[in-house]
């Protein structure tokens, strides 16, 4: 070979190869097969986005209802606030004062996870 270097579109000839060696004349080129590079780009592209889609659909629609366990987690949380709630204001270790700021902190918490549930919806 004497060095040269091509970049063309090899066509069937080249069976898939990236670099073929050619005879030109006397001389033996080496040539870049640029669609043989395309196409294992373009294959590899399209399958890295189909496994990208089947991932996403498998998350998504494969039978995992995520809205569903959030509002089944929020629903729970929601049912502990209250009871948290209820424990308090019977509670007789608490003072007035200490008794009605916990109470507001967690009708606070309550109030954000009606909402974040309601948006749920």
């Amino acid at each position: 070979m004497n060095g040269e270097v091509l970049e063309e579109r090899c066509g069937p000839q080249a069976g898939g190869s990236f670099v073929i060696n050619r005879k030109v004349g006397d001389r033996t080129v080496m040539v870049i097969c640029t669609d043989s590079i395309e196409k294992v780009t373009a294959d590899a592209s399209g399958a890295a986005a189909k496994a990208s889609a089947a991932a996403a659909a498998s998350a998504t629609g494969g039978g995992i209802d995520t809205a569903g366990i959030q509002r089944n987690a929020l629903t729970a949380a929601l049912a502990g606030l209250r009871g948290t709630r209820t424990a308090l204001a019977t509670n007789p270790n608490l003072t007035g004062t200490d008794r009605a700021e916990a109470l507001a902190d967690i009708d606070e918490s309550i109030a954000e996870m009606q909402a974040e549930l309601a948006e749920k919806d």
